[in-house]
């Protein structure tokens, strides 16, 4: 059923349409009466705000309240019981899963897809190329000028002026940094020193809370650069990048690009979580390409809060879908979000909702 129903979404160039599955679940949560909480990853709040207000409208008497506190942020909420659901940017820890799994196992499913964009504040250079090696060099201090060599080389048709750069970070623990610090650990090798962590010792530059807190910074400085969700930073207006990938291509965020990159993430099959592929022979693919992870603890809430949380993660995987390319994100690869939705299918009988995923 789930194959069908999810396949249904989707066309064969996997992008979105409307379709009965996408009704279906909307439906079937339409009569749910709750209120449910969450919190975390900033980098996909904007898909989820949107989310949110549409599925509001099939399902008046859901109430869903959702802040960006930061990937780990919300993992604490959520361990502390203060919040139903959180998103994380990176899969939960063995520590976090221990201290989850007081009734039973958490469960944790992929459902928002998209690009870390890297944005930069240059009037007159709308076509910027990144190197990763270059790209740490920037991010760890060593790379202070907008027309230093290394960046020249990639950039020749641009005039960049010779401006300093102005790095913006995220301040607050964030599963955005830890991605990026995976990329540019795999992708730059010795190149870039500052390790792989929700908060890294930067050598400078400026703090900001949140995606859209270092998308703001970015904007008010120019000579800036910073890292954030595409949509963040599209609403910004700001320039986005093009960053080198193992096969040598200088690939921009889109839809299409970060889909190319996550088709090929392996897949493990027991926690439903992913590794990224930072290797060549995908040459279409956007590097820096992430999930965001739904995570909550079957039986912690009541059955009614609970049937209607896994109605609209399973609405959000099939027809919420649709929204993504809109809003700058992709859509979850077909093979990724059938296995997500068998996750959280079960839910019209209660007593199976609440049992153990």
């Amino acid at each position: 059923m789930a194959t069908a129903l999810i396949a249904a979404a989707c066309t064969g160039a996997g992008e979105p349409r409307a379709s009965e599955r996408g009704n279906a679940a909307a439906v079937a949560g339409a009569d749910d009466r709750a209120r449910i909480t969450g919190a975390g990853s900033t980098f996909a709040g904007s898909l989820i705000a949107e989310w949110i207000t549409a599925y509001g409208r099939l399902a008046p008497g859901v109430d869903i309240r959702y802040e960006g506190t930061g990937s780990p942020g919300g993992v604490q909420s959520l361990v502390r019981g203060e919040v139903d659901f959180a998103v994380s940017d990176v899969p939960l820890s063995d520590d976090d899963v221990e201290a989850l799994t007081d009734r039973g196992p958490p469960t944790q499913i992929p459902w928002v897809a998209g690009a870390i964009a890297i944005h930069y504040n240059l009037p007159g250079v709308e076509d910027l190329k990144l190197s990763p090696e270059v790209l740490a060099g920037i991010f760890s201090g060593r790379v202070s000028r907008w027309d230093d060599p290394l960046l020249r080389a990639d950039n020749r048709d641009s005039a960049l002026p010779g401006t300093e750069i102005q790095v913006v970070h995220r301040s607050d623990p964030s599963g955005t940094t830890q991605v990026l610090g995976e990329f540019l650990q795999s992708s730059a090798g010795p190149s870039w020193p500052l390790g792989v962590a929700p908060t890294l010792n930067w050598p400078g530059g400026i703090g900001a809370r949140g995606s859209d807190g270092v998308a703001a910074s970015v904007k008010r400085t120019v000579g800036a650069i910073g890292y954030a969700d595409l949509a963040s930073t599209e609403q910004s207006g700001l320039g986005v990048a093009s960053v080198r990938n193992a096969d040598g291509r200088f690939v921009p965020p889109t839809a299409e690009t970060v889909g190319a990159a996550l088709d090929v993430a392996t897949l493990d099959e027991e926690t439903l979580t992913f590794r990224l592929y930072f290797g060549p022979g995908v040459p279409r693919a956007y590097p820096i390409s992430t999930f965001s992870y739904l995570v909550f603890r079957p039986g912690s809430v009541d059955a009614g809060e609970e049937r209607a949380l896994r109605h609209f993660a399973a609405w959000a995987l099939s027809e919420g879908q649709r929204m993504a390319p809109i809003v700058g994100y992709a859509v979850v690869p077909l093979l990724f979000a059938i296995k997500a939705l068998d996750r959280v299918q079960g839910f019209e009988d209660p007593d199976q909702a609440r049992s153990p995923s």
